[in-house]
């Protein structure tokens, strides 16, 4: 259950909801993802019946933080920037801002894609009764990780998106009627 059920999210405009996104969802790929990284990379060595799904899980999940990583530096100086800017004043729209968003799509189905992977090769997240202490952490973390993940994916496919792209078609639909030509 998240802890932010009591937001309507839904009532915030887009520039509030970009920094909420990158000060709780952003912050939180970067400092649990780089911890779980590690951790994943000693408990993959360690002896346990799940030795060879742990090396699997970490392979995946180093690609993921890396590719997560690219994907907030794009959100956070390309497109945050522009929903900041186009809310507090009227700047130019975005060329191709359905492809980008499109794109921004792709990529979080990839990474939900990638922890549908992770979780199935744990079990859903189940450790085995042989595992340690530092197993079952990294497991239970990652399973975190995953629910924050989807959340902020929601939040940015779901709420996001839609509002910026109903805001750009409400911008270009004033500036048609106040064409004097039409």
């Amino acid at each position: 259950m998240s802890p932010y059920q009591h937001i309507s999210f839904s009532e915030l405009d887009p520039a509030c909801l970009t920094e909420f996104i990158t000060g709780r969802y952003h912050a939180q790929v970067r400092s649990l993802g780089s911890i779980l990284a590690n951790q994943l990379a000693r408990v993959r060595e360690m002896d346990s019946s799940m030795k060879q799904e742990l090396q699997a899980v970490s392979g995946l999940f180093q690609r993921l933080i890396d590719d997560l990583s690219s994907h907030l530096r794009k959100e956070e100086f390309v497109l945050f920037p522009y929903i900041k800017q186009r809310m507090s004043e009227s700047v130019q729209s975005m060329p191709l801002l359905n492809s980008v968003l499109q794109q921004m799509r792709r990529e979080h189905r990839q990474y939900t894609d990638t922890m549908s992977q992770i979780r199935k090769l744990t079990n859903n997240y189940t450790a085995p009764d042989d595992a340690c202490i530092q197993i079952r952490l990294c497991l239970a973390v990652l399973n975190d990780f995953e629910n924050d993940l989807v959340e902020h994916i929601y939040l940015e496919n779901n709420i996001l998106f839609p509002k910026l792209l109903q805001n750009e078609d409400s911008e270009n639909s004033k500036m048609v009627s106040s064409d004097p030509n039409t």
